[in-house]
């Protein structure tokens, strides 16, 4: 299930864009959640403790300018998806400088939507980002945004990008099941801990730790550690 937000200050822009939004994406089977903002932040206080996997950004939102709001979310949020609405096409060479992946003008139709977001991205959107298992969370959960997973006795528990915690009755393998079904970037990295591979910053070869992108660190086993450079090279060369 696809996460989409939109913000935009103008309510009626929103019901606009949700009408066409929900007809788009019936037609194409994909199933989502909708969630509306009217005021910027709201929407950067929301994200700090819920996922988002697409959002749509108005350009011209009053006293804070989408463009900025964009790279500040792209910013603490690398997997996010963000596309930008304006009704100036102008703005456009500034829309993608600030890191959105489409750009929108606005009114918005099924035939821009149509054209921009392709039946392959749909996909590939809908397998890696977000998914809903009652077992973990009552909302999604965005696998690119958990940094590492850990076994402590009964539980385990998943340490968000965020900071927040996601505590579980899952077991390691369970989670690396469900991890490899979302064809997530997750390895075992040390007999109780799963890691984000596209988290890991750097490895620690004197004290055989794995630097994450937010500095924590965590311990690399001798025995897992050509399993973790075994990824890192695949996602090196996806990137190239």
């Amino acid at each position: 299930m696809i996460s989409i937000w939109a913000m935009d200050d103008n309510p009626e822009d929103l019901k606009h864009l949700s009408r066409v939004l929900d007809t788009f994406l019936n037609k194409k089977k994909i199933y989502y959640e909708f969630k509306a903002f009217t005021d910027p932040d709201k929407l950067t206080e929301a994200i700090k403790s819920d996922c988002a996997d697409l959002i749509f950004m108005d350009i011209e939102v009053k006293e804070k300018s989408g463009l900025d709001l964009s790279r500040e979310l792209k910013k603490n949020n690398r997997n996010l998806q963000v596309a930008l609405l304006s009704s100036f096409p102008s703005y456009s060479i500034d829309g993608y400088a600030s890191g959105a992946s489409r750009f929108l003008v606005k009114p918005l139709d099924e035939k821009q939507l149509e054209k921009a977001f392709d039946a392959d991205y749909l996909k590939q959107l809908d397998q890696n980002t977000s998914f809903y298992d009652p077992r973990i969370a009552q909302v999604p959960i965005s696998a690119a945004r958990i940094l590492y997973i850990e076994s402590l006795g009964r539980k385990t528990i998943a340490y968000h990008e965020s900071g927040s915690q996601i505590e579980s009755r899952l077991t390691l393998r369970e989670w690396a099941a469900l991890l490899e079904e979302k064809q997530s970037d997750f390895v075992q990295c040390y007999k109780s801990i799963l890691v984000n591979a596209e988290h890991i910053k750097d490895y620690d070869a004197q004290n055989r730790d794995l630097i994450l992108s937010n500095e924590s660190r965590i311990p690399c086993s001798r025995h897992f550690r050509k399993d973790v450079e075994a990824l890192r090279r695949k996602i090196l060369c996806r990137s190239l």
